[in-house]
């Protein structure tokens, strides 16, 4: 139900129901982990989605809504790592640019003018 709710671009309640099935899976099932991969499948979606849309706070908050869910599933853990790294590697990029942006024209020692190149 919930990866319908996905589909039909119900995010929010998606998690919801993600999160109550997920809450009720119990141990002793035959097929508790197969269940528990299948709603950690729809956690991970959403974050995915969230990390191609460069938008790290909501990935980062689903994390922590859902830390139990994410941290005991692996690809999602890892896609956590992901974010978080994408998010640093942004900032670090963003960062240069603005650096390249201020030194673009700006004198040096021996009145040469430095042209940074485009990016």
């Amino acid at each position: 139900y919930a990866h319908a709710l996905t589909i039909v671009g119900r995010p929010d309640e998606a998690m919801a129901r993600m999160k109550d099935g997920y809450g009720r899976v119990d141990s002793a099932w035959p097929d508790a982990e197969k269940l528990r991969g299948n709603w950690a499948n729809v956690l991970n979606d959403r974050l995915c989605g969230f990390i191609q849309a460069k938008d790290y706070a909501h990935a980062v908050a689903l994390y922590g809504d859902h830390r139990a869910a994410c941290s005991a599933d692996k690809v999602c853990a890892d896609n956590v790592s992901i974010a978080y790294a994408n998010q640093a590697v942004d900032a670090q990029n963003a960062g240069a640019q603005r650096l390249a942006g201020r030194l673009a024209g700006q004198r040096t020692a021996g009145s040469t003018i430095v042209h940074w190149p485009a990016t």
